[in-house]
């Protein structure tokens, strides 16, 4: 009994560490993030935990909290990581879409049922795995529609799966930007 109590405290704990490296109490003014640039870093922060490849990432312009959408990714490459074997490498990929940007991650991992992405995935505190608290998903979702923009997925069980997020291309933006940070 004493060891559950541990488990469940160690595990509140982490829980609860994870929401303060990731809570910012003021989020940064929009502005404009090149996509590309963006990826490239991320890659190069989560090369050492996986393998990640780039195999198609267009130059595009976003109008967004730079922050949070590395936070978004780093959410989405994290849960493909824990859902993937070492030889099984992670694919990001980002794309015009109509007025949107598509920044896709994709996994050949366990995958997902239909109905669990369709009433479990983006519930807080409900995780298809083992230990986890299904606090990334819901995060991301969130982060996702506070910049106008929404999460996409798309996954089968012991096939993979493939987030989608889209967020506005920074096409109509304010007349003071620079027309040199506008959308290519």
């Amino acid at each position: 009994m004493i060891e559950t109590l541990q488990d469940s405290a160690d595990r509140m704990n982490g829980l609860l560490e994870r929401l303060s490296q990731h809570n910012k109490s003021h989020p940064e003014e929009p502005k404009s993030v090149k996509v590309a640039d963006l990826i490239r870093s991320i890659i190069e922060k989560k090369r050492l935990l996986h393998s990640l490849e780039c195999s198609r990432v267009d130059d595009l312009t976003i109008f967004a909290d730079p922050a949070r959408v590395e936070q978004i990714l780093g959410h989405l490459i994290q849960n493909a990581i824990d859902a993937s074997t070492e030889d099984q490498p992670i694919t990001i990929n980002a794309r015009r879409r109509d007025l949107s940007v598509a920044i896709e991650v994709c996994d050949q991992g366990t995958g997902m049922s239909a109905e669990f992405v369709r009433n479990q995935l983006f519930k807080p505190f409900s995780s298809s795995k083992q230990g986890g608290f299904g606090i990334g998903a819901y995060e991301a979702r969130e982060l996702a529609r506070s910049m106008n923009g929404r999460l996409e997925v798309e996954s089968t069980e012991n096939v993979g799966s493939r987030f989608t997020l889209l967020l506005p291309l920074a096409k109509h933006l304010p007349k003071d930007i620079p027309a040199d940070e506008r959308a290519a």
